[in-house]
This record gives structure tokens, sequence and C-alpha cells, in this order.
């Protein structure tokens, strides 16, 4: 799952290395960081992001991330 703020151009690159990218720009523009990471664990994907409130979100906050 790539984060809104992940460039399009590795997006493509993801998709074209045969990778599922599920990509939130496309998708839900404007989701919460929340919302992006319940959703990464219940169709069990990885988040990718350049966004660092997500570490704080993991290991801060110990959401759960599986």
């Amino acid at each position: 799952m790539a984060d809104e703020g992940l460039n399009k151009a590795i997006v493509d690159r993801l998709r074209l290395e045969g990778h599922d990218v599920l990509y939130i720009a496309e998708t839900d523009r404007g989701v919460s960081d929340d919302a992006i990471l319940e959703m990464a664990v219940a169709e069990g994907r990885i988040v990718v992001t350049l966004d660092k409130g997500f570490g704080q979100m993991v290991f801060g906050s110990y959401l759960p991330t599986h």
C-alpha cells in the first residue's frame, strides 16, 4: 500500500516489477494515516511511505501491524 505522498513513478515501477500496489492517491486521497494503517493490516499489506508519522504510530503508540 503506497501512501499518497509517494511519487507516482515509484508506484509505477513497483507495479512494473510485478507488485500488487494499492496507491492511496488513486483510491482514497486524503484518508487519515490511521485509516491507511488499518486498511493495510486488514488486507495484509505493507505500507510504503515517506511520512515519518507512521513510525510514531507504530513504534510510539504500539498500534497493531499484523
